[in-house]
């Protein structure tokens, strides 16, 4: 018995563990047992997904935690033996993934759940199909997920379900703004901010204000971005959402950053780092240490940057993030340029730029092209210069 915060939790060595299951399979309750299993970790994350993102954020996340095996065993369970119970336990599994960004485990939960082909109730169908097409965007398989999407938008559409509409839309919103495509991106934010206003869905309210934020920010619309991006944190911090105050501190940084105040920009970030380490949120940790790693670079500190992006990368490629890790890498190039190291920053700026383009995020093939095209000016070779 091992004693925690948590409380105390019994453990086996894993060959007595595997023996027990041998025995288990050999027994006549084999079923009965596992059936009970299912039921009391059922039981235990039912109506989680709205605690995962309240006040009880950081207590839900340590429970989800200490009983990881036993929910994933309950849903392997489940989904083979009693399907239309597990696709409630892998809906509200996957707030979890989402929040731990466990994207891959997600999908191929949902993968598997809707192979099933079975006359699910339409409401968990739909909410199944519209995290599938999130978490296929999620994983880098960005056509297969507008495709999804636009097919559930469409089914919720017809059959009344406004929320799950606007979810699927808000996603399709964030794969036009990743594209480059702000005049899309905008109508789908606008559509999902009237349906949520009209919902009364405060989080998906704030939700839309802050993509709308992100957009004025991408259009240099400097003043109306922090409104908006400042609204939404207003509203997220009614909610006590830990996550999403800390990514809204973020983004509320990075404007304050073009507006040339430093200090509130590293006042901001240092918070979205805090809440981060806090929440034990990797890929907050990554754009946090990015975000500061700027001000310094902005500060002539040149090495200091490259030790925040270094640890963003290695995170990155830890939780299997390409955004992520092709912007630590465009980072470390900037970091290199500013430091004359031409061919350590070329080389940065190639890898990242490969990652940018399967990812289909023109601002960063832009950007990248156009930091590349200095290294080449900075080099005199003119003729590679002039062709970006």
């Amino acid at each position: 018995v091992k004693e925690n915060e948590d409380g105390n939790r019994f453990n086996m060595l894993e060959t007595i563990r595997q023996y027990g299951l041998e025995k288990l399979n050999e027994s006549e309750d084999e079923i009965n047992l596992q059936k009970k299993h299912f039921d009391i970790y059922y039981r235990y994350i039912e109506n989680s997904s709205m605690k995962l993102s309240g006040s009880d954020q950081k207590e839900w996340l340590n429970r989800y935690n200490s009983e990881i095996d036993n929910i994933r065993e309950s849903l392997k369970w489940g989904i083979v033996n009693d399907p239309e119970s597990a696709i409630k336990l892998a809906l509200e599994f996957a707030s979890f993934c989402d929040a731990k960004y466990y994207y891959s485990e997600a999908l191929e939960f949902m993968n598997q759940i809707l192979s099933k082909k079975l006359d699910y109730e339409s409401s968990l169908f739909l909410n199944a199909l519209r995290l599938k097409g999130q978490f296929l965007k999620q994983t880098g398989s960005i056509d297969e997920a507008a495709e999804i999407l636009m097919k559930c938008s469409s089914m919720a559409n017809e059959s009344g379900n406004r929320k799950v509409n606007a979810d699927s839309i808000c996603v399709l919103g964030i794969i036009d703004f990743e594209k480059g495509e702000y005049k899309a991106a905008k109508e789908n934010f606008d559509k999902c901010l009237k349906i949520y206003s009209g919902l009364k869905d405060y989080r998906g309210i704030a939700f839309s204000k802050y993509c709308l934020g992100g957009i004025a920010y991408m259009e240099t619309e400097y003043s109306s971005s922090k409104i908006l991006i400042e609204e939404s944190l207003s509203l997220y911090r009614e909610m006590k959402d830990l996550k999403q105050i800390g990514i809204t501190l973020g983004n509320l940084g990075t404007v304050e950053f073009q507006l040339g105040n430093l200090q509130n920009a590293l006042k901001l970030y240092s918070e979205y780092l805090s809440i981060s380490r806090e929440l034990e949120n990797k890929k907050g940790i990554a754009y946090a240490l990015l975000n500061i790693s700027y001000v310094h670079n902005e500060n002539k500190e040149f090495e200091t940057a490259k030790e925040m992006q270094q640890k963003s990368l290695e995170i990155g490629n830890e939780i299997g993030n390409k955004s992520i890790t092709a912007l630590s890498l465009l980072s470390l190039g900037s970091s290199e340029l500013k430091l004359k190291n031409l061919k350590a920053a070329e080389d940065l700026f190639l890898r990242s730029f490969k990652l940018f383009n399967e990812l289909k995020d023109k601002y960063q093939i832009v950007e990248n092209i156009l930091l590349l095209s200095e290294v080449y000016l900075t080099l005199r070779d003119l003729s590679r210069s002039a062709v970006l």
